[in-house]
């Protein structure tokens, strides 16, 4: 089952469009699907990780996130954007909040 934090999903693309894709989006997925069951598990130290090793391996989405000057403009992107903050000061709490803003644009989440 796909992440609901998928790189299609910051695109605008429709929930579970993205199973499988070879080589560096397969990292890019297995990142997204981290991120989410850390976060499910309320583990900050993994989610902190997740994050971080998701921008290392998604240049498109390290760019999309600092070159946007707009970021209120695109829900998805900024709510993305706030988790990452929630998470680099420790707030688990708020990274949840973030990342269910992010999944109430239409996308579901992984239980479990």
């Amino acid at each position: 089952m796909p992440s609901a934090l998928s790189p299609n999903s910051l695109a605008g693309g429709e929930a579970g469009s993205i199973t499988y894709m070879p080589g560096p989006y397969r990292r890019t997925y297995a990142d997204f699907c981290a991120l989410d069951h850390a976060l499910a598990a309320d583990d900050l130290v993994a989610a902190q990780d997740a994050y971080n090793r998701l921008l290392r391996d998604s240049l498109y989405l390290s760019e999309m996130l600092s070159r946007n000057p707009f970021l209120q403009d695109n829900g998805r992107l900024f709510a993305f954007k706030e988790l990452g903050e929630r998470l680099r000061v420790g707030d688990l709490s708020g990274a949840k909040h973030a990342a269910h803003e992010f999944h109430s644009d239409g996308m579901q989440t992984i239980v479990g």
